[in-house]
């Protein structure tokens, strides 16, 4: 077992002029045989420009039907949106994640209830669909945010 390093070049001797140790059972020396390679250069894994709610964020508008997030390159077509229970966000039904065009911004439907806290995963150790073009996966976040109450006004949540 090796790791290679992204972006290099590697050169690998079967045997050499000098050490003939590779041998038959009977002995015999493998031929001298040189493999040279390299790795692909390593982009990166993806990074989150932006979160729609912020991640964090307080006094969401519970009318929200969306959430988005947006990534710093461009996304493999899948996605892997984490978790269950209470405080993970109804899909509605005949609804599903889609990419918008460009393959930067993933869009979840949602319907949120007032004056409630919510987590959603963002990859997870069970699922990582969350993949560049290259096949990174995007490293396991936590978005979490909760929404104001229903009467709330959009001035009264600024100002707390």
């Amino acid at each position: 077992p090796v790791k290679l390093k992204p972006g290099w070049s590697y050169t690998l001797g079967i045997n050499c002029p000098s050490a003939k140790n590779f041998r038959s059972a009977d002995g015999i020396p493998a031929e001298v045989t040189w493999y040279r390679f390299e790795t692909m250069a390593y982009t990166g894994a993806p990074q989150i420009l932006e979160t729609d709610p912020p991640n964090g964020a307080k006094n969401i508008d519970p009318a929200l039907s969306e959430i988005r997030v947006t990534f710093n390159m461009d996304m493999g077509k899948g996605f892997s949106w984490c978790g269950s229970g209470e405080n993970y966000p109804t899909i509605p039904e005949g609804k599903s994640a889609y990419w918008l065009e460009g393959d930067r911004t993933c869009v979840l439907p949602v319907r949120l209830k007032p004056e409630w806290s919510y987590e959603i995963g963002l990859n997870c150790p069970s699922f990582d669909n969350f993949q560049n073009t290259e096949g990174t996966p995007l490293a396991p976040l936590l978005l979490a945010f909760t929404t104001r109450s229903a009467t709330q006004s959009i001035g009264e949540a600024k100002t707390q």
